[in-house]
């Protein structure tokens, strides 16, 4: 009897140590991944219920009387795009409606907040709607005396509670402006090399020529010093050519390379600019009179659409993350022409100060605000949304600016030289009152002066050596190799043979050196410029 009693008792005490280890487990289970339901009726008052903390209310008409509303906490991780830009401040929490109905009207659904308030508390809930892999934010309230978040939801699914990452945002408007970065331009063959033109006159390039930001070429082309520049830097740039230069209409973007260069293609095809606009990839091309050289192209660093560009594209998808599309707004006519405007307004120069580039997002919120103002969903609530972080991305967004823009001016300078001269350069016949001077083109020149009536003074030939100048202003070295005197006058000095001078042309009227005496071309002498 004894020993049945053992064997029983030893049986139960076996038991109830399985059970307890069992019960252990299951309960270091729970409070892992907790979670807990609560249930009710919707009755023709509406329908509220509270699980954890969280609170659920509903107004008259949700759904039918009777139906039944379940709530269910858990610790399932936030996912999905959106989940990107968010930061969790709560466990999850999964709403239901039996027979799978959907809510007429919205709930109003209150989170407790755990863990710290981030700087800039822009409440926001992550849902994954029902029957659906993404996610997206709903905009939320929060307040911070009892630390809860209140969002209004219009279906039924799983809702993370949180605040809205402005870092993650900063961070994505840094990946476009990084975008370009990697864009640079293999130097031309032609890269700051001189042109000639057909009559021998040669255009050079001086200043910055060498890719630093951009590669310059020149040719010559119908009487026009035609300048294209390649731009070698990520960032655009504002283009001013004189004098009289026209532009060409621009190239074709190559957006495979970056998206936001689909942006820079709309903006100078749509909005005009008092100066050209380089950007990265295509190249800019100006015409100058070529007789109305030298002439100066000179380039600033457009630190404002460069990052205005990026806002634009970078908000885009913050908006997007909320559920609200807004299309190709990054190719927006009118989005850009909006962007060009706040780009000027705000005048950044090339080292912004953290103010001036939150005014120029607060502007850039305002361009999508405009555009997309009958674009469904809740886009002024999104926008109020990002308003508030506006200093925190600018003071984000600073340093970036100022690491990227490095050289932020360059200055091309075009200079024209005349062809080189020869000895074909003086030769004709040169003529004054009552004496003539006859250069071939090999420089022999032969010279007969009269005294002014009829009485005829000296024959001299020489030869002409070095011309050097040009065709408007030369000189040469004249060596005398014959003198012949008529009636030379006694009290000056005769020139000899091998004597030298300098025979100079200046706008048609050469003067020779050994008599001192001035010759004009024909158009010289029709002014009488050389006596009667």
């Amino acid at each position: 009897m004894g020993l049945k009693w053992s064997i029983g008792i030893s049986a139960v005490v076996a038991c109830l140590a399985a059970a307890a280890i069992i019960f252990v487990v299951t309960r270091t289970t729970i409070a892992t991944v907790p979670s807990h339901t609560a249930t009710a009726k919707v009755t023709d008052q509406g329908v509220s219920l509270s699980v954890d903390e969280v609170t659920v209310a509903g107004p008259p008409g949700i759904a039918p009387a009777g139906a039944t509303l379940s709530a269910t906490t858990s610790t399932d991780a936030p996912f999905g795009a959106a989940a990107a830009m968010f930061t969790g401040a709560g466990g999850t929490l999964e709403l239901s409606l039996s027979g799978g109905l959907q809510p007429a009207q919205p709930l109003s659904v209150t989170f407790p907040v755990t863990g710290p308030v981030p700087e800039s508390a822009a409440a926001t809930v992550l849902t994954n709607p029902s029957g659906t892999t993404g996610t997206h934010l709903i905009p939320a309230s929060f307040d911070p005396a009892r630390r809860t978040i209140t969002a209004q939801v219009d279906h039924l699914s799983k809702f993370w509670p949180g605040f809205f990452n402005f870092g993650a945002l900063t961070g994505n408007i840094k990946n476009f402006l990084g975008q370009t970065t990697g864009i640079t331009a293999a130097k031309p063959d032609c890269a700051g090399q001189a042109a000639n033109g057909p009559d021998g006159t040669t255009v050079t390039l001086g200043g910055d020529i060498n890719g630093a930001p951009v590669w310059p070429c020149v040719r010559i082309e119908d009487g026009k010093a035609v300048v294209t520049l390649t731009g070698n830097s990520p960032l655009p740039w504002r283009i001013r050519a004189a004098p009289a230069a026209t532009l060409n209409p621009p190239g074709t973007v190559d957006a495979s390379k970056a998206l936001v260069l689909a942006g820079y293609d709309t903006l100078v095809k749509t909005r005009p600019y008092a100066e050209g606009l380089l950007i990265p990839g295509v190249p800019l091309t100006y015409r100058l009179p070529a007789a109305k050289l030298p002439g100066v192209v000179a380039g600033q660093a457009d630190v404002g659409t460069y990052l205005g560009m990026a806002l634009l594209f970078g908000l885009d998808e913050a908006l997007t993350v909320f559920g609200v599309n807004l299309g190709q707004i990054g190719t927006s006519a009118d989005a850009l022409r909006c962007l060009g405007d706040a780009v000027d307004a705000a005048k950044l120069g090339t080292h912004p100060r953290i103010d001036a580039i939150a005014g120029l997002t607060k502007a850039v919120l305002s361009c999508i605000g405009a555009v997309g103002h009958d674009v469904p969903g809740p886009i002024k609530v999104v926008i109020g949304i990002l308003t508030t972080g506006i200093s925190l991305v600018a003071a984000g967004l600073q340093g970036a600016v100022l690491t990227l823009t490095g050289k932020d001016t360059f200055t091309i300078n075009l200079t024209p030289h005349p062809p080189p001269i020869t000895l074909t350069t003086f030769a004709a016949e040169w003529g004054g009152h009552t004496r003539l001077l006859a250069i071939t083109k090999d420089g022999l020149a032969t010279e007969h002066i009269d005294d002014g009536c009829c009485t005829p003074v000296i024959d001299l030939t020489f030869r002409l050596s070095q011309p050097r100048g040009t065709p408007e202003y030369a000189t040469a070295t004249a060596t005398v190799t014959s003198v012949t005197l008529l009636n030379w006058p006694t009290d000056l000095k005769a020139p000899t043979v091998g004597q030298t001078g300098t025979l100079k042309l200046r706008h048609g009227v050469i003067t020779e050196p050994f008599s001192g005496t001035t010759y004009c071309s024909l158009t010289e002498q029709v002014r009488n410029t050389c006596g009667a």
